[in-house]
């Protein structure tokens, strides 16, 4: 299954579209508005399960009865909220391609520096490692535009960013099954260093679960881009810590 996020610059507006794509019969686009209810298959014969907090995420939460949150916007998908259980999370950056020293290359190195200093941004709080294998990444980010999407009838504008999830079912080690879910992240370099950075706090925020949006203009996840990007907010925190106590049917039996 395949969700998109779509992050607009235009101030506080923010669409989410959904696209699934299931195990066996090729893809069904959706409209807008929700994912899917849930379909009997790979997942009906797998247990909802609750996992430990993540051990820097449970550090900075504040205390039951004063948490400020957002969580009411956040949707789970058919399989349940799309949380990690299995650490650290592993993310690909797509290298540079441009010739050393050109204006090129000069856009793709500050696209290069943002995209580390957002995984490091989180990073604080959840267990998040780069890697050079984009095969064994649990969340690819890509440094391009998002690709166009054919909609009432007309192409639809170009946009900044987006993310997508995709949900596999596999065996690990000891052969027990599991449900896992890949992220993909297209943001592309035409930005500023300050408002990309924001963008790509933004998305790797979808990529961690937060599959919604906050009203606030001071949260991470806020619907619209603004002139000075937020940086991660307790609110934000708040809402993944309350996302990450909840069962899902992602993960491995066993």
């Amino acid at each position: 299954m395949t969700q998109k996020s779509a992050y607009s610059q235009q101030p506080q507006r923010c669409w989410l579209f959904f696209r699934l794509v299931t195990f066996t019969l090729g893809s069904l686009l959706l409209a807008s508005g929700g994912f899917p209810p849930m379909t009997r298959g790979a997942e009906a014969s797998m247990d909802e399960r609750s996992y430990p907090l993540p051990s820097r995420l449970e550090a900075v939460l504040e205390p039951q009865g004063t948490v400020e949150d957002y969580f009411d916007q956040i949707s789970p998908s058919p399989q349940g909220y799309l949380l990690w259980s299995s650490w650290p999370v592993l993310v690909y950056l797509e290298p540079s391609q441009a010739s050393s020293g050109s204006a090129l290359a000069q856009r793709q190195a500050v696209w290069q520096n943002q995209a580390e200093g957002a995984i490091a941004d989180w990073s604080r709080y959840l267990h998040l490692e780069i890697t050079d294998d984009k095969a064994q990444a649990n969340i690819v980010i890509l440094r391009k535009q998002p690709p166009l999407r054919w909609e009432k009838g007309k192409i639809s504008r170009a946009r900044h960013a987006e993310t997508r999830f995709r949900i596999i079912r596999d065996r690990d080690a000891d052969g027990q099954s599991c449900l896992r879910h890949q992220q993909t992240v297209y943001v592309g370099d035409r930005q500023g260093p300050q408002q990309l950075r924001g963008t790509l706090r933004h998305e790797l925020g979808h990529a961690l679960g937060l599959w919604g949006h906050s009203p606030n203009p001071g949260d991470a996840l806020y619907a619209g881009q603004i002139a000075d990007p937020p940086e991660i907010s307790q609110s934000d925190l708040n809402t993944l810590g309350k996302l990450y106590g909840q069962p899902t049917l992602l993960g491995c039996l066993g």
